[in-house]
């Protein structure tokens, strides 16, 4: 269960929220509406900074919240384009760190680590994830790595064989793009995919 706090400007519909665990009081997610409004921001991070000090200062932020202790890591790049009429524009995302700061004078892009655990070697479907734009901003976070409810499946072995026939006699012709691992209430391991067809 979790407790929501939510704060609008009218005038300029700027927003805040942020949600925390009803029990804990643990921070579970937060987002600031005003993030990259500001191009002149600082903070340990700026367009020049390079991969590593990006990946260190998301795992600082996250850290303080929830623990990245154990996990791998993906990371996107969302690459934004300037207009005169309409500001910043969502060009596309890319897989991995991408940083033309040298070369585009307006360089804009927010990066989203995802830090993610696996059973087996398929990744599980809780995580812990921020989005930092360029210049630093912390722009998004959502911390849902449940470590307790993964706990009888540590050691599991999963036979992706089978599962992947599961899928394709379902689906004929399908293609799995991801696979998840989900685990249930009554103590089963699920596998959740996605396919395309």
């Amino acid at each position: 269960n979790r407790v929501l706090y939510k704060a609008k400007c009218e005038q300029t519909d700027e927003f805040y929220l942020a949600s925390f665990d009803s029990v804990t009081g643990a921070l579970r997610s937060y987002t600031d509406g005003r993030a990259g409004k500001n191009r002149s921001y600082q903070s340990e991070v700026n367009e020049h900074s390079s991969e590593a000090e990006f990946l260190a200062y998301a795992k600082k932020m996250v850290s303080q919240y929830a623990s990245v202790e154990g996990c791998e890591v993906e990371i996107k790049t969302e690459l934004y384009e300037f207009s005169e009429k309409w500001g910043y524009n969502s060009d596309k995302t890319v897989d991995g760190y991408v940083n033309n700061a040298e070369n585009v004078p307006d360089f804009y892009a927010v990066y989203t680590f995802t830090f993610y655990k696996t059973i087996d070697g398929v990744r599980r479907y809780d995580t812990n994830q921020i989005e930092i734009n360029n210049t630093g901003e912390v722009i998004s976070a959502s911390l849902y790595m449940q470590d307790d409810a993964y706990e009888d499946f540590a050691d599991m072995t999963i036979d992706m064989a089978q599962a992947e026939r599961l899928i394709y006699r379902a689906v004929p012709g399908g293609e799995i793009v991801h696979a998840l691992l989900v685990a249930t209430t009554d103590g089963v391991l699920w596998l959740h995919f996605m396919v395309y067809w």
